[in-house]
């Protein structure tokens, strides 16, 4: 998961105030605090200290912390239950589980100062041990838990033992310190429970190559904080919900490999921050929506294998971010937009396997000249050969 660091110094240093200023503020609210406690007010006072960087994105992060519930005899009972589901007798690697050791000392256990758990990180992918079982819904008492991390084995190797399987609990809802969710390459099956839009403080959400059914639980639009949501490699059907296209803050949205269908949202938010968006390999109809040029920083476009119609948009030539755009194993018609060739920062564009025809501008042939590599097989481009996967300099004098 991508994380931003706090750049710069305090506001009190950007407008100028002396150290000696600063040093009698500070004195003047250590006076404050004391009389508001001698009034026996119940607040705590947050007191600036030396060398602290009040900024907005430190305050933000200050105040995703929910006070955690239950205690470490309370965690230890939780992972002990979580053992034993998990088929934790035959695991790789169990060190400390079980034992009287601290918990930051168990196998993929992180603990923060007081002892709670705040990281939990099992499976295959992780510290190697396949997990066999269901996930337990008392893990949504794990009150400190702040990413929880759980991986069956990879559909290759699944025949050597360890499904993690069953429904995903609906009481992973009620960790309210979570920020990063991920239950991947399992035979989780079931729907997406609605109550996961309860984690105020979600991050990063990745539930791909599992066997989840139903529609995209429009509850998942809640989560204002959700950076990367990863939900590839299902069986999930129905429309993309109107209210996952407005996430403010999403830098990644993977949907690809599901059974998903209707038109793509043509209103998306204005996503400064968008890197990534993979619809391919579902059941979208429709046109590609010009609203798709809202992003400033997208760098990928995949809604290859879909069921897309009309022309390709010229306005996607204005995102001039983009390095890779797959429109393949669609029923586009038209010509290739020459607008596509002001994308400076292109290295793939795949297309083929459409109803593509017409003139190659000379735009589009600059693009090959310059490196680009293009994809254009099984379009009606008589002048190319039907056997020609790529597009080539050396074809230009033949169209």
């Amino acid at each position: 998961m991508r994380r931003q660091g706090v750049n710069g110094r305090g506001p009190l240093s950007r407008i100028g105030i002396s150290i000696e200023a600063t040093r009698a503020f500070c004195a003047l609210a250590l006076i404050l605090a004391v009389l508001l406690a001698a009034c026996g007010s119940d607040a705590p006072a947050v007191l600036p200290t030396a060398g602290t960087d009040a900024s907005p994105a430190t305050d933000e992060a200050a105040s995703e912390s929910v006070p955690a519930a239950g205690s470490v005899a309370e965690d230890r009972e939780i992972l002990t239950i979580l053992y034993n589901a998990l088929d934790g007798p035959n695991w790789e690697s169990s060190e400390g589980w079980l034992s009287d050791a601290p918990l930051g000392e168990w196998e993929g256990v992180r603990t923060d100062a007081d002892g709670r758990v705040s990281y939990l990180i099992l499976g295959a992918g992780n510290s190697g041990q396949p997990l066999n079982g269901e996930i337990p819904p008392e893990l949504g008492g794990l009150g400190a838990l702040q990413g929880l991390h759980l991986s069956g084995l990879e559909a290759q190797y699944k025949d050597e033992g360890g499904r993690l399987g069953g429904a995903i609990p609906p009481q992973l809802g009620n960790l309210a310190n979570l920020k990063d969710l991920g239950l991947t390459w399992a035979d989780l099956s079931g729907e997406i429970p609605p109550e996961l839009s309860n984690l105020a403080s979600l991050q990063e959400l990745s539930l791909q190559a599992n066997k989840l059914t139903g529609q995209i639980p429009p509850e998942l639009g809640n989560l204002a904080k959700l950076r990367h949501l990863y939900l590839d490699d299902n069986q999930l059907t129905g429309p993309i919900p109107r209210e996952i296209a407005h996430l403010p803050r999403l830098f990644n949205l993977s949907l690809s490999g599901n059974q998903l269908s209707g038109e793509i949202p043509s209103e998306w938010a204005s996503f400064s921050a968008m890197l990534q968006i993979d619809l391919g390999y579902n059941q979208f109809s429709g046109q590609i929506p010009s609203g798709l040029v809202n992003f400033d920083r997208l760098e990928r476009l995949d809604l290859g294998g879909n069921q897309l119609t009309g022309e390709i948009p010229p306005e996607l030539g204005d995102i001039d971010t983009l390095n890779a755009l797959a429109l393949h194993k669609n029923q586009l018609s038209g010509e290739i937009p020459s607008e596509l060739g002001n994308l400076d920062n292109l290295t793939s564009l795949t297309i083929h396997e459409n109803q593509l025809s017409g003139e190659i501008s000379s735009e589009v042939w600059d693009m090959v000249e310059r490196g680009v590599e293009i994809e254009i097989h099984g379009n009606q481009f008589p002048c190319l050969g039907g056997a020609l996967r790529h597009l080539y300099i050396e074809q230009r004098e033949n169209c």
